[in-house]
């Protein structure tokens, strides 16, 4: 008898244990599930910032595309053309087509710093190829002086080889503006 109080004892403690072993692992799993769903909280933060942060440059980006016209190459030639007078309508063109490449090259800072990595070499890269087009003429670089940026985006646009740019160099320029009219509210 004594022998089989024992053995209840036993069975007793082996079923604290056992219970002990299943609260600790549905500890576990709570703290686990927790840390889950505030990770899968601060992703979706990210991913709604990011979006919302694409929305206004696109919708900026809209809103300069429209006051460009229809062809703002013709305005944009006038540039490397001495002899051309460039008119007050020219010069509006010209500053909302620059407002586009601008607020497309920040847009591409922007979404990166909403990163987990922030801004890298290759976004700012993005940012300088974007520009290229304001960068490329003397006018578009000084327009870029009057605009705030950080110290870092305008070393990397000084470095540039698009900074050392003339007119002879309009070429490939030309052809990206042109294709930028063909993407015309898509985005550019």
């Amino acid at each position: 008898m004594c022998q089989l109080d024992f053995s209840a004892a036993r069975r007793t403690r082996v079923l604290e244990k056992i219970s002990h072993l299943i609260q600790a692992v549905s500890g576990i799993v709570l703290v686990v599930g927790v840390v889950l769903v505030l990770l899968q909280m601060q992703q979706t933060e990210r991913l709604t910032r990011t979006q919302l942060t694409s929305s206004y440059f696109d919708s900026q980006i809209a809103q300069a595309a429209s006051a460009t016209g229809e062809d703002p190459m013709e305005s944009f030639e006038k540039l490397c053309d001495e002899g051309a007078e460039i008119t007050l309508k020219d010069s509006l063109i010209l500053h909302n087509l620059f407002l586009q490449r601008y607020f497309l090259a920040m847009k591409s800072i922007a979404i990166e710093q909403q990163g987990e990595f922030g801004v890298n070499e290759q976004a700012m890269q993005l940012f300088v190829n974007n520009l290229g087009l304001v960068i490329v003429t003397p006018q578009g670089r000084a327009w870029l002086e009057s605009i705030q940026m950080s110290e870092e985006q305008r070393e990397a646009i000084k470095t540039s080889p698009y900074y050392e740019s003339t007119c002879s160099d309009l070429g490939p320029a030309s052809a990206v503006l042109r294709a930028d009219q063909l993407l015309k509210g898509g985005g550019t």
